[in-house]
């Protein structure tokens, strides 16, 4: 994980394209759990985590920070 943070780091500052940071709200089997994903955009960040959790719904995506 902190490879794939490192790699996105250094497309940002080649292509000067921005990266954020997005909690997305996940739900599976009725229940709700998050996950914090990179991307351009609070849809893009929904496909990632989509794509890491076939079998669940996306309820909501919201830009974040580290803490």
């Amino acid at each position: 994980m902190l490879f794939i943070y490192f790699e996105l780091n250094y497309l940002k500052l080649k292509n000067n394209i921005i990266f954020m940071r997005f909690k997305v709200t996940l739900q599976k089997k009725g229940k709700e759990f998050d996950e914090v994903v990179i991307a351009n955009n609070k849809y893009d960040a929904i496909k990632v985590a989509l794509k890491n959790n076939p079998d669940s719904e996306a309820i909501n995506s919201d830009w974040t920070f580290k803490l």
